[in-house]
Parts: structure tokens; sequence; C-alpha cells
């Protein structure tokens, strides 16, 4: 009894430590931001593709040296990202960011960016 407990405990277990992880949707534009350059901090290449636009997506595949070598030149960097702004009309959002990068190459700036909604969730590219 108590072996058969136990092996139906380790194979719940097994189960559930192989259920994927959704990667989180973006909500508001803003969201897409942030999760955008999250997975840079991540150096998440999974998480990062999951919040791009199909665009940038079929650039990648299409290129398929340029998501390592963006991974790779985030090594070493962080980025904190603070939203100033952001409005949307449904389809296509901008988001006004001040994005300071610690580590190689420092930075420090204030961008807008426009994100798309795609699938039910904002996608950070072009």
């Amino acid at each position: 009894m108590i072996r058969r407990s136990a092996f139906l405990l380790l194979t719940v277990v097994a189960i559930a430590g192989c259920h994927k992880k959704e990667p989180p949707v973006a909500q508001k534009p803003s969201e897409a931001v942030l999760l955008y350059y999250a997975a840079l901090n991540a150096r998440d290449s999974v998480a990062y593709k999951a919040v791009i636009s199909q665009t940038r997506t079929e650039s990648l595949q299409a290129h398929p040296d340029i998501l390592p070598r963006v991974m790779e030149h985030w090594n070493g960097r962080h980025a904190e990202v603070k939203i100033l702004s952001e409005r949307e009309n449904g389809v296509v959002g901008f988001v006004q960011y001040h994005v300071k990068i610690s580590g190689k190459d420092p930075g420090d700036t204030t961008l807008t960016l426009q994100v798309y909604k795609e699938d039910g969730s904002w996608k950070f590219g072009f």
C-alpha cells in the first residue's frame, strides 16, 4: 500500500513537472514592453519569442542566427524600464517609456514604441 502511494505520488510530481508554463499574455500595450525587456534581462529566448510580433517572428525564422546574437548581446546587461504613457485603439498601441541599461554599454533614454495586438495579446515589434 505504501509502495503504491509512493508510486502514485512520484507519478503525479513527474507529470506536474513536465507541464509547460504558459508565457504571460500582455493585456495592455505597456505590458508588452515590460515582458520584452524581462525576457532580454533573463536571456529567455522562449519568453522573447512569445512577446514579439508575427512579422518579427518571421524575420527570426528567416535569419536563425539573429536570436542567439540578441541573447548574447544582452549577456552582462540589465534594463530597468519605467512606463511613462500608453495609448491604443484596440489594434495598435503606443508606449512611451524610459529605459536605463546597466552593464556593458550602458544607456539611459526615453523611447516611444508602437506595439500590435495579435491573437488577444499585445506584441512588441514591427
